[in-house]
């Protein structure tokens, strides 16, 4: 990990206007010789959270928060003191001198990978408007409906057909080869020497949580473009796809203060929910949803979470993984429910921003959609089907938490699939395989309470 001497620490804190970054991320009103806010460490109604005109520093005389720029950025964002320095370093332009000692400078250099990428994202999206090759691929995306303004607002491009256009502009602004394979701009050939990444193909920026540029998810538009349908940046020193949420560089800001997030599956979708004004939306990038996606969010203090899913069957399933990562953290889970083969982007562009506000006032409650979509695979007007699905859903009802929310969740399934409490374990503590110890010639017994549980069940089916 680099280290960076201490006059150029001294010089970035210097350089820093800490209202600038905070009002990036807080909304804070000119009170007197100060600004004032909400303070995003506690959940307060009246600002607390101060911070002095040409201060260094800031403070809430509510819950005792103090720091600096860099120390609220690694609060705030839940980021490394190397991220949180790097990032402000960028934002006043400040050059950072690392100390020269053994392992110090080794790895890509992240300042000047942010540079090339950054420089790459100008690069495509001229291409895309200032070419004839570019024009076709913008009568592609007019006819998705995306305008000039959505376009040049999110810095959509693209890169070009013809090999070598790319790779020229780019030793003209000084950028090194090296220094592009590190991005993820360039490959090996298998001819020997080396080719574009991103060919032929539609760009669309992937950024950090701060807004610079660490890698690309490039979509063909043509049929006879070489491989799938979309092709992203590979891992890098800067883009890890397991931890990255597409849009959360706009979206961050209205989450830490509303507290609830929108999570849709494709880019696209993301961006236009958010042109759309619900800026409080994120997607998965080129993986499925997993804990680090759920944990950004959860760290920045979501308490409720909105799940606009495909209205086929992949994006329903992927709706229950999600909404089940969010209720294990006792989280609030709504599912939308858009029409068959429909999903948020050509939802919007049909019906527009108040019928998709409507559709969040009529989302499912989790446990509702949950059952409605294990159902559809399963005979429930049966004992054993019915028997099946609600030892199911108990089961994973029993993995959320706190224990208020397990047990008002296996009381609501109970009522939902019209059975008594007692046959889903209400009243019952929930502990894993209970170990009974007897004598050396019995041996050791096995008692799992999920299986009593069935058995009892089936019984009231039976003789009800």
């Amino acid at each position: 990990m680099p280290v960076f001497t201490k006059d150029s620490l001294e010089t970035l804190r210097q350089r820093i206007d800490l209202v600038e970054v905070l009002n990036s991320h807080i909304d804070l009103k000119k009170s007197g010789a100060a600004y004032k806010g909400l303070c995003p460490f506690h959940d307060e109604k009246t600002p607390s959270f101060m911070i002095q005109k040409g201060d260094t520093h800031y403070h809430c005389f509510g819950c005792g928060a103090h720091g600096d720029a860099i120390q609220f950025l690694m609060a705030h964002l839940k980021i490394s003191f190397l991220d949180a320095v790097e990032n402000l370093a960028q934002r006043f332009n400040v050059p950072l001198q690392q100390v020269e000692n053994g392992d110090d400078n080794q790895g890509p250099n992240k300042t000047l990978l942010k540079d090339a990428l950054e420089k790459s994202c100008r690069f495509y999206n001229f291409f895309l408007l200032h070419t004839e090759e570019g024009h076709r691929a913008l009568q592609y995306l007019y006819a998705r409906g995306l305008d000039l303004d959505f376009i040049n607002t999110f810095g959509i491009g693209l890169a070009p057909r013809s090999g070598g256009v790319f790779r020229k502009m780019m030793h003209a602004q000084f950028i090194k080869d090296a220094t592009l394979i590190d991005a993820g701009l360039m490959v090996a050939s298998i001819s020997g020497g080396y080719r574009d990444f991103f060919y032929d193909r539609i760009t669309f920026p992937i950024r950090d949580a701060h807004g610079a540029v660490i890698g690309f998810s490039a979509r063909k538009y043509n049929d006879d473009t070489f491989g799938g349908k979309y092709v992203n940046t590979a891992e890098t020193a800067l883009f890890k796809k397991s931890r990255v949420l597409y849009g959360l560089n706009y979206s961050r800001k209205r989450i830490a203060k509303e507290r609830q997030a929108i999570i849709v599956e494709g880019q696209i979708d993301a961006l236009r929910l958010i042109q759309a004004g619900f800026n409080f939306a994120v997607a998965a990038q080129g993986t499925a949803f997993g804990e680090s996606h759920a944990k950004e969010l959860i760290n920045l203090g979501v308490q409720q979470i909105f799940i606009a899913p495909d209205g086929d069957d992949a994006g329903l399933e992927a709706a229950c993984k999600i909404g089940n990562l969010f209720q294990r953290e006792g989280i609030d889970v709504l599912v939308l429910s858009l029409p068959k083969d429909a999903d948020p982007d050509s939802f919007l562009c049909e019906h527009g921003p108040e019928a998709f506000s409507a559709l969040m006032k009529n989302a499912l409650p989790y446990l509702d959609f949950l059952v409605r979509q294990r159902s559809r695979f399963l005979n429930v007007e049966s004992p054993a089907g019915k028997n099946q699905l609600v030892h199911t859903i108990a089961k994973q009802i029993r993995e959320w938490s706190p224990a208020l929310m397990v047990h008002e969740s296996l009381r609501k399934l109970a009522h939902l699939m019209q059975i008594p409490e007692s046959s889903v374990g209400i009243g019952e503590q929930h502990v894993p395989n209970i170990y009974i110890k007897s004598s050396a010639s019995a041996g050791g017994q096995t008692i799992d309470p999920d299986r009593i549980l069935e058995f009892d069940f089936l019984r009231w089916l039976l003789l009800s």
